[in-house]
C-alpha cells in the first residue's frame, strides 16, 4: 500500500520559528538545551515544538539569535541531509 504524503501532513511535521520562539518568549540568556525545554513545558508549548527545541544542535545558548541560528541549522539539515 503506498504512503501518500500531503502537503498539509508535511506542514504539521515542520515546526516553525515562530512557534519556538514564542515557546521561549522571556527566558534569560545564557540558557542550556534542558532549560529552554524546561521553560517551554512550563509555558504549555506543544510537545513538536519541545521536540524541535530538544533537537536544537548545541546544548548552550547565549541570545535569541543563538536560538533561531540553531534552529535554522536543524531545519537545512533535515531537508537536505549532507550526502559524504
Amino acid at each position: 500500500m503506498p504512503h501518500h504524503h500531503s502537503p498539509a501532513n508535511h506542514e504539521q511535521d515542520t515546526v516553525s520559528v515562530v512557534r519556538v520562539e514564542r515557546a521561549i518568549k522571556g527566558v534569560r540568556y545564557p540558557v542550556s538545551k534542558a532549560e529552554l525545554v524546561e521553560y517551554a513545558r512550563r509555558r504549555n508549548a506543544d510537545e513538536d515544538v519541545i521536540g524541535q527545541i530538544e533537537m536544537l544542535p548545541g546544548d548552550r545558548y547565549a541570545s535569541e539569535a543563538d536560538v533561531a541560528t540553531a534552529f535554522s541549522r536543524s531545519q537545512t539539515a533535515h531537508t537536505n541531509p549532507r550526502t559524504s
